[in-house]
């Protein structure tokens, strides 16, 4: 069981947006939370896999509204909505690693950090070396001299 303040910690809701999908889904699926009226709201697992589905879907366009009423035909017909199947699933994106693919995303990763190699050697080259007799002068000074200096001198 979580609290509206676990869910402010582990979805990035603020107080209200956890506290609002709290209420919608204790509305709309009341055995799922336990709590609330002057007390504090605890959402079920159940109910937190409500939550999830029910940030998916806002993250999709849905107003909360509709998608607790999509929720809602989802689990009577335990399918999801028509808008959804026509989606990529997954399954049907993710690409089979067989041996071509494999070779091609080597010579990939091995073209890429060519390219780092030699942008990193262009960044070498255009870092201006140390300069090994400013550290000499001021070896033999301490920070209150080498600050006076620094302050005595002219503005340019």
């Amino acid at each position: 069981m979580q609290s509206i303040k676990d869910l402010e910690k582990n979805y990035g809701l603020s107080y209200w947006k956890a506290r609002k999908r709290v209420v919608l889904i204790s509305e709309h699926f009341g055995g799922e939370v336990k709590g609330g009226e002057n007390s504090k709201y605890w959402l079920t697992d159940n109910g937190l896999t409500i939550l999830q589905r029910l940030l998916e879907l806002e993250d999709g366009g849905y107003a909360p509204a509709e998608a607790v009423r999509i929720i809602e035909e989802e689990l009577d017909n335990d399918t999801k909505p028509k808008a959804d199947q026509n989606e990529p699933n997954e399954k049907q994106t993710k690409p089979k690693l067989t041996p071509d693919y494999v070779d091609k995303l080597e010579d990939e990763i091995q073209f890429l950090r060519s390219q780092l190699e030699e942008r990193d050697k262009q960044i070498q080259q255009l870092l201006p070396k140390p300069d090994q007799s400013y550290d000499k002068v001021l070896a033999d000074k301490s920070f209150w001299q080498v600050f006076k200096e620094w302050f005595q001198q002219p503005v340019a």
